[in-house]
Parts: structure tokens; sequence; C-alpha cells
């Protein structure tokens, strides 16, 4: 390419274009290939913002703190206040274990309430293998379910107690002895109360309750202390008419003994 091909452009240090290049600029019609360049300005088109918001007059500002309304802070603060409870809709499979849950409480005259520890599958087998010994079974129910059938029951006092992994531990018969021994080889279950025929109890009123003696014992004991009672009532009842004749008979020996007053003159 000679130098007769080639078009300086921009003065001293200008770019260089070849001629045929400029030939194709100058056939489509291009202005800048006619020797005119634009230069590039960057124009804001955006409005200048002059409405500002005006500000309060002080006096102005006095009179709407002075007329402003202060409703009074409760005392309670709002968020330690607990919402009512919404009565959310119950599925069927919900209905159906709490009538297991109504069942359980219905036939068994223990029903005891325990929290439930992480533990080995395992170990939960024997433990359940443990209480089904002594014709003691182990259920475990949701709390939300076991809290739809305490709400309007009898019961609602253990209520409270189901805020955890809890499980049911009931048996027909009153086994709070045995209950309590196999608790005592299991320290992942921890027992929080309970109810023994209809009688609410805490865990230390289980504790209480296991010590007593069986049931043949306290008859047994009742009847000795009540046949005592009726023996000391009715010797108190005789006494009065047991005196009454040691009185008679002592006055009639007296009357025998002393001497006629015609038989001594």
């Amino acid at each position: 390419m000679g130098s007769a091909d080639v078009v300086r452009r921009g003065g001293r240090g200008g770019a260089v274009t070849p001629r045929s290049k400029m030939a194709t600029f100058t056939r489509s019609g291009l202005a800048w290939a006619r020797g005119w360049v634009p230069r590039l300005e960057f124009v804001r088109n955006a409005r200048a913002v002059t409405r500002h918001k005006r500000p309060i007059p002080y006096l102005k500002q006095k009179v709407l703190e002075l007329t402003k309304v202060i409703t009074p802070k409760p005392l309670v603060p709002p968020k330690c206040i607990k919402s009512a409870d919404v009565m959310e809709e119950k599925n069927k499979l919900e209905m159906l274990l709490e009538r297991e849950v109504e069942k359980l409480f219905r036939e068994n005259r223990m029903v005891t309430i325990c929290q439930l520890g992480p533990m080995k599958d395992e170990d939960w087998v024997m433990f359940r293998h443990h209480l089904r010994k002594h014709d003691i079974y182990a259920k475990i129910f949701p709390n939300k379910v076991v809290q739809y059938f305490l709400n309007d029951s009898k019961y609602k006092n253990l209520k409270p107690l189901f805020i955890c992994h809890n499980v049911l531990v009931v048996s027909h018969e009153p086994r709070v002895r045995e209950l309590l021994r196999v608790l005592r080889a299991v320290p992942q279950v921890i027992l929080l109360g309970g109810c023994v025929d209809d009688v609410l109890m805490s865990k230390q009123s289980l504790l209480n309750y296991s010590k007593l003696p069986k049931l043949e014992v306290l008859q047994g004991q009742l009847v000795g202390t009540l046949s005592h009672v009726c023996s000391q009532t009715s010797s108190v009842l005789q006494q009065p008419a047991q005196n009454l004749s040691r009185i008679f008979q002592q006055h009639i020996s007296q009357q025998t003994t002393e001497p006629k007053p015609d038989e001594s003159s």
C-alpha cells in the first residue's frame, strides 16, 4: 500500500485510513466519511426538582404536638399477651387418634405422662418389653391430638405436661410400683405426673402412692381399726348401765346387812 492510497485524519498524529475504506464509507452516505466528525456530548435531560416540601412553621409544630392524641399504654406488653386459640379444622387422622386417646383414659385406671429423651431403638424396644411384663403399655401420640382431648375433659389440668416429646404409659390396674422400678433402669424416660383412678397426681404423689402397702393389707388394717373402734364404743355405751347396776347391788347388800330397829330393841 503506497502513500497515495492512505488518507490521514485529524491533523498531526491522526489515524490512518485506507482510501478503499474511505470510498466505502462515502458510498454508504456516512457524514463523518465526508470530512465531518461529530463530537460526543452528554446532555442531561432530567428536570431539576424545584418543588420541595415546605417546612412547618414553629407555631404550628407546637399546636400539633399539644393536640396529639396520646393513647394509654397497656399494662402488659402486647407480645406478652397470649393470642386467643384459633380453632383449627381437624383432619380425619387427628379425629381418629383423639378417639384412641379418649379410649385410653376411659379404659385404664393408671395413665402416666413421661418425657421421652433421646434413646436408641434397641433401648426403646427393651423398655416396652419390660413394661409389657407387668401388663403396662407405652403409647406415643402427637401433643396436638392429646391437647384436643384434654381441652373438653376432666383431665384438662394435665395439659401443661404436654410441652415436649411425651409418651403415655397406661395400665388397666394401678401398677405404680412396677412402673417406677422399670423407670429406675431407664434414665432417658422421666416421669412427670399422671392419673390413678381418676385422681390427678404429681410425680411426688406417685412416689408416695407406690410406698403404700397392697390393697388387701390396707383392707385388713381398716377392718381391724373399725372393729376396735366398735368394741370401744360398745364398752363406753355399756359402762353407765354397769355402774348403775353395781350401785343398786351395793345398796341392796347394805340394806340386807343392816339390823332392823325392832330386832335391836
